[in-house]
């Protein structure tokens, strides 16, 4: 080649790397311009105001309105199958409105748990009488499929009903990240970065024992009592 040759082709690599560097310099001058106008969208972003009226579209229309979805049979009470130790094997009633989880005194005196702790809470029963717990353990190793999660139980002295030995409360699906699939009658948990659905589609009577336990609301009576003193005019 040439003295000539070389010294075109190299002022024609050096007017193609001008020409990336401006492409570049366009780009990255586009980018910012971008990141701007999403800046200023965001500022200038719409919040909604008292008595605002809002326009829905005729899609949003239809769902809000009496035209409603197909009937599905009832899907019964979600179960789970748990195991606690070597000895227990049995099905736990999920229950989104219980703020506990339950397991029956029976039961804790059978697995030989760590001692109890002091609770001040009771249980408001569906008839509006209430049952004073014996206590709670805490941190006690529930494993569901390969999954396991430490979990605190409230023990209370109640009947043992052979289908279903304990209720699954909010602190039980919250810790395993629960996402429940009514119409499929799935369970997905999650423990750490594993993954695991259940089939839990289970046509389940419930005994009078937990017709009597639903719905379960727990009252602190030692909050109550702060609560009580703090509105005491002579305080």
């Amino acid at each position: 080649m040439s003295m000539e040759e070389m010294m075109k082709k190299i002022m024609v690599e050096q007017a193609q790397l001008a020409a990336d560097v401006r492409n570049s310099q366009l780009a990255t001058q586009n980018l910012e311009k971008q990141f701007g106008q999403y800046a200023k969208y965001v500022a200038n972003k719409k919040r909604l105001t008292e008595y605002e009226t809002i326009a829905l579209t005729e899609e949003c229309t239809f769902r809000i309105q009496n035209k409603l979805p197909t009937k599905l049979k009832d899907p019964g009470s979600f179960t789970v199958q748990i195991t606690i130790g070597q000895s227990i094997h049995a099905r736990g009633l999920c229950d989104v409105g219980a703020s506990v989880n339950l397991m029956p005194t029976l039961l804790y005196k059978k697995l030989g748990l760590d001692s109890l702790k002091p609770t001040t809470i009771i249980i408001q029963l569906a008839d509006r009488s209430v049952a004073r717990p014996e206590g709670v353990v805490e941190d006690v190793l529930v494993q569901v499929g390969s999954l396991i999660f430490p979990i605190d139980f409230v023990m209370l002295n109640f009947e043992l009903d052979p289908e279903v030995l304990f209720i699954l409360g909010r602190p039980f699906l919250a810790t395993g990240r629960a996402m429940i699939d009514v119409a499929a009658g799935q369970l997905t948990m999650q423990a750490h970065d594993k993954v695991e659905v259940f089939d839990v589609y289970k046509a389940l009577k419930l005994t009078a024992v937990y017709e009597e336990l639903f719905p379960i609301t727990v009252i602190d009576l030692e909050a109550e009592a702060r609560y009580i003193a703090s509105k005491d005019p002579v305080e």
